[in-house]
């Protein structure tokens, strides 16, 4: 039972936060119905379909030893695909979107570039980073009612612990290192 609920968890709070957070984005940068329907598709091509199919690959060709990529080694080709993915993503919102969702996109390019570094020298839980961007973009952009939704840090960091994922000092790291840049960028940008 407890196996499954933390790979659930693992599988929510992951990766497929950044559709949350491109939609999120999308729909904050209020757009008009055909611009948001053509950016949010072409966020969600290079930001999931891409990363996804990408990483389904390298796994069914034995390049990666499982989804969780938990060799921090086998990282480094995922990693520089994503963040590779993530530009593209920053140029469409600047080309098709407005400031707002460029500016979105560029804080969600350089949370993930900071972690894609790290990565080259040490293992840090992207999924506790992806958490925690995902939180403090609620809090920032939308408000106090969205406080309860911390409960999926300390969910994650549980899930990602007890799945021998991650060690404590490198859950700890995701969050705060993503904590410290998301709230940086923030300030930087005006939005806090």
């Amino acid at each position: 039972m407890k196996d499954a609920f933390a790979k659930t968890l693992s599988l929510i709070l992951g990766f497929p936060l950044i559709i949350f957070l491109v939609v999120y984005g999308v729909y904050l940068a209020n757009l008009g119905f055909t611009k948001t329907i053509t950016v949010l598709l072409l966020l969600i091509f290079f930001q999931m379909f891409i990363p996804t199919i990408f990483l389904i690959g390298l796994y069914k060709m034995k390049m990666i030893s499982d989804i969780d990529i938990i060799n921090r080694k086998e990282r480094v080709l995922p990693f520089l695909l994503v963040t590779f993915c993530f530009s593209i993503a920053v140029i469409l919102s600047r080309q098709f979107g407005n400031i707002f969702l460029f500016n979105f996109q560029l804080i969600l390019f350089i949370t993930m570039l900071v972690s894609f570094a790290i990565t080259l020298f040490w293992k840090i839980s992207l999924h506790m980073g992806l958490s925690t961007v995902t939180f403090i973009f609620l809090l920032a952009f939308s408000g106090v009612r969205f406080l309860p939704f911390i409960i999926m840090i300390p969910l994650i960091y549980w899930a990602r612990l007890y799945l021998k994922r991650h060690t404590h000092a490198q859950l700890i790291a995701g969050f705060l290192v993503n904590a410290v840049m998301t709230l940086s960028l923030l300030k930087y940008f005006t939005y806090l």
